[in-house]
C-alpha cells in the first residue's frame, strides 16, 4: 500500500466531519471507557480534541488517505514550559491512526514540525493498549518514561467521614506547600529522565503550586493537611464544568496532592484523601485522576478509597532532538 498523503491543515480548515470520523474510527475502545462514557462513545473524547484545537499554541495535522482521514495528530509547544525549563519542550496531545502506516506519518509530522519550532524535547501520552501508536511514536525515536492508571469513582454512594484533619489553604500556606512538593515528588516523568534536571524538575512543582493559588484555574479547590497546627500535607484538584457530552455529569479531577515525607506512612493521606472527597460530594458526581504506577502507596490508596480502574491507563514517552 502507498504512503498516505499527509497534508497539514490550518486549524480552522480541519473539517467538523472529518475530525469526529477520525476520532470515532481511530480511537481505541479503552479511551472511551468508563466513567468517560456518552453517546455516541466517542462524544467525550471529541470534547477534549476539540479543546485542545482550540488552544493556544495548538497545531494539528491530518494524515490523509486519499479522501479519507486516516489519522490526526496535535500538538502544543507551551510558552510555561519553555519559560521553567529554559528550553522548547512539545507535547503530543492527542495522536489517533487507522494503522501503523498513517501512526509513522503522523508522528513523523510532530518530529518534523518540532524542529522546526526549535523544541528541545517532547512528551507523548497515549493509551496503554493503543499498540499502533505506541509502536509509531518507538519506531520515531520516543521511549518510555512512565505508566499512569486513571482510577475514577462515582460520588454517590461516598459516605462522609468528617475527619476535619485538612482545611481549606491560606496564603500563608503555599511556601510549606511548596517545601513538602519539593521534597516528595520523585516518581514522575520529569525526574525519571536523566536529560532533566533535578531543580528544574524539583521547581516544576512550585511554580505549579505558586501559580494555582496566585491565578486559580476554574473550579478550582485547594486545602492542606495540618498536624500539630503545621502543615503537613497539601491537595490541589478542581470541579470541571458540566460536560454536555456525559449529559451534564460533573467531574472533578484530583490533580496534585502529596504528604510530608516527614510523615509518610501514619495514615495521615487517608485521612486528607478523605476529607478530600467529603470536600467534593455536593459539587461533583464523579471524581477522577491519575496517578504513576511507580507509586504503589498511592495506587493503593485509592484502592481502599473506593476508585475503580476501567481501562489499561496511560503511558508517557519522550523524545530528545539533538
Amino acid at each position: 500500500m502507498s504512503r498516505p498523503e499527509l497534508r497539514l491543515l490550518p486549524l480552522s480548515q480541519l473539517r467538523e466531519e472529518d475530525l469526529e470520523t477520525c476520532v470515532a474510527r481511530c480511537a481505541v475502545p479503552a479511551a472511551m471507557a468508563p466513567p468517560f462514557t456518552a453517546a455516541p462513545a466517542h462524544a467525550f473524547l471529541l470534547e477534549r480534541v476539540r479543546a485542545s484545537l482550540a488552544g493556544a499554541e495548538a497545531r494539528a495535522a491530518a494524515v490523509l488517505r486519499g479522501a479519507e482521514v486516516a489519522g490526526l495528530c496535535v500538538l502544543r509547544t507551551p510558552a510555561w514550559d519553555r519559560e521553567h525549563f529554559g528550553f522548547g519542550v512539545g507535547r503530543v496531545e492527542h495522536l489517533f491512526a487507522a494503522d501503523a502506516e498513517a501512526a509513522s506519518a503522523a508522528a513523523e509530522w510532530a518530529c518534523a514540525e518540532l524542529r522546526e519550532l526549535g523544541a528541545r524535547m517532547c512528551s507523548a501520552r497515549v493509551m496503554t493498549e493503543d499498540l499502533v501508536v505506541l509502536g509509531a511514536l518507538e519506531r520515531a525515536g520516543f521511549t518510555f518514561q512512565e505508566h499512569l492508571l486513571l482510577p475514577w469513582r462515582r460520588l454517590d454512594t461516598w459516605e462522609l467521614h468528617g475527619f476535619g484533619a485538612s482545611r481549606l489553604t491560606q496564603a500563608e500556606d503555599v511556601p510549606e506547600m511548596c517545601r513538602i512538593a519539593r521534597a516528595a515528588f520523585r516518581t514522575d516523568h520529569f525526574h525519571t529522565d536523566p536529560r532533566f534536571d533535578t531543580a528544574a524538575a524539583d521547581g516544576l512543582y512550585e511554580r505549579w503550586i505558586r501559580s494555582w493559588h496566585r491565578e486559580p484555574p476554574s473550579g478550582a479547590r485547594s486545602r492542606v493537611l495540618l498536624v500539630d497546627g503545621r502543615v503537613a500535607g497539601f491537595f490541589l484538584y478542581r470541579v470541571e464544568e458540566s460536560s454536555a457530552a456525559l449529559g451534564g455529569v460533573r467531574t472533578a479531577d484530583l490533580v496534585l496532592g502529596s504528604v510530608d515525607p516527614q510523615h509518610a506512612g501514619k495514615g495521615l493521606g487517608w485521612l486528607m484523601y478523605c476529607d478530600t472527597v467529603d470536600d467534593l460530594k455536593p459539587r461533583a458526581d464523579l471524581v477522577h485522576v491519575l496517578v504513576v504506577t511507580r507509586n504503589a502507596a498511592v495506587v493503593n490508596l485509592y484502592a481502599k478509597l473506593g476508585f475503580r480502574i476501567s481501562a489499561g491507563g496511560q503511558v508517557t514517552l519522550h523524545r530528545w532532538f539533538a
